[in-house]
């Protein structure tokens, strides 16, 4: 997954408490659903625009000279101008180290990394498992909020996974512990295909609805 890095420099950059001005940054690290649920925890009653700082940390390979730790205060540092150059530079980043994704199905897709499992990656996902009021309770009682709520909810929804030729597959749900290393682009395109899948059962339930009176109508009729 790490096969890339992306460059950006900055006009200004950041100078630190001895007066060395940093202004390149390298980003190589495409984020996990680990990070994202570190970033979640980290970030808590901070506001979308700040909140990004932690996406830019974390994906960062070098900031200048900087050590890892003092890079986060840097980029809280710049102004917004070189912050929006910093984020077009992990927009492209991603861009360049992206993966095609596919949905095949109303309740089947494919991802871009995939889930590893015992040295295996499994792509194919296919949902099947409607939640439950009880689900949302035990999310309650395990404290999950933010991604690692979505997470767990999504992989409930899970009925199996598969690898891309078919020959191996696993059935049931996945456990909130198989998000921690799959790629953050894949645990949003699952998120999409629950939604996708969610509004097809929808869907497909008022059309049932929607038969079932009128042939009660229609058997009212022919009874009148």
């Amino acid at each position: 997954m790490e096969t890339s890095q992306h460059e950006v420099t900055l006009e200004n950059g950041y100078t630190d408490a001895k007066g060395i001005t940093h202004k390149t940054l390298t980003f190589g690290h495409r984020l996990t659903g680990q990070d994202l649920f570190n970033i979640d925890r980290s970030t808590s009653g901070i506001g979308v625009e700040a909140s990004k700082c932690w996406l830019f940390d974390t994906s960062l390979n070098s900031f200048g000279d900087l050590p890892k730790l003092a890079m986060l205060n840097a980029l809280l540092s710049l102004d917004s101008l070189e912050l929006e150059e910093v984020e077009s530079g992990y927009d492209e980043f991603l861009r360049q180290t992206k993966a095609p994704s596919e949905f095949l199905a109303e309740d089947a897709v494919s991802l871009s990394f995939g889930i590893k499992h015992e040295g295996e990656t499994y792509k194919i996902v296919t949902f099947g498992n409607p939640l439950r009021g009880y689900d949302f309770i035990r999310a309650d009682n395990m404290n999950l909020t933010g991604v690692a709520r979505l997470c767990y909810l999504i992989g409930l929804r899970i009925k199996s996974i598969a690898t891309p030729d078919g020959s191996k597959s696993i059935d049931g749900a996945a456990k909130l512990e198989a998000f921690n290393e799959m790629d953050a682009d894949d645990i949003f395109t699952l998120q999409g295909a629950a939604e996708t899948w969610e509004a097809a059962r929808r869907r497909d339930h008022a059309l049932r609805r929607t038969r079932s009176a009128k042939d009660e109508t229609a058997d009212t009729e022919a009874v009148n």
